[in-house]
């Protein structure tokens, strides 16, 4: 959904599409390839996680892909677009940043691609927000399903820890 903020003059831009995945490939003519396009990662694991603790609870994660194409960005060169995240039971992080220039995109639109960590100690629904000067672009959540050793089972879409 493309809100209008009544304080604000400028539109946000409108998402063409924004989605989870393995990887964007860019092809040498320009044009963007989704590759498996996700929306809940099950992960099964060879072996208990540690117990959890300021050491070890950051790296323990997974990372997706997300993409975003954005349409009608002209009026918002020379500023940053911004990925925020939230784990279950958390609240939203900056998880990255790009500069939109001008000079990278003459044709009003935009694909960002970020990279999002899913802790591995907090399963269940992750959400993600495409923001501009602090506004909500697009949403989108994931689910993470992390299965003990005992439980898992590899099969197809599912990977092993």
């Amino acid at each position: 959904m493309n809100l209008i903020d009544s304080s604000q003059e400028r539109p946000l831009p409108k998402t063409r599409v924004a989605c989870f995945c393995d990887q964007v490939i860019q092809g040498s003519d320009g044009v963007m390839t989704i590759v498996r396009i996700i929306d809940r990662v099950e992960l099964n694991l060879t072996q208990p996680l540690p117990p959890e603790t300021a050491n070890n609870s950051t790296s323990l994660s997974h990372s997706v892909t997300f993409f975003t194409l954005l349409d009608e960005v002209q009026d918002w060169f020379g500023h940053s677009f911004e990925l925020w995240g939230r784990a279950p039971s958390a609240g939203f992080e900056k998880q990255g940043e790009l500069l939109f220039s001008e000079a990278k995109f003459p044709m009003g639109s935009l694909s960002l691609t970020f990279r999002a960590e899913l802790n591995l100690y907090y399963p269940g629904n992750y959400e993600f927000e495409v923001r501009v000067q602090n506004r909500s672009i697009v949403t989108r959540s994931l689910q993470l399903i992390v299965l003990p050793p005992d439980i898992g089972r590899s099969g197809p879409g599912q990977q092993r820890l």
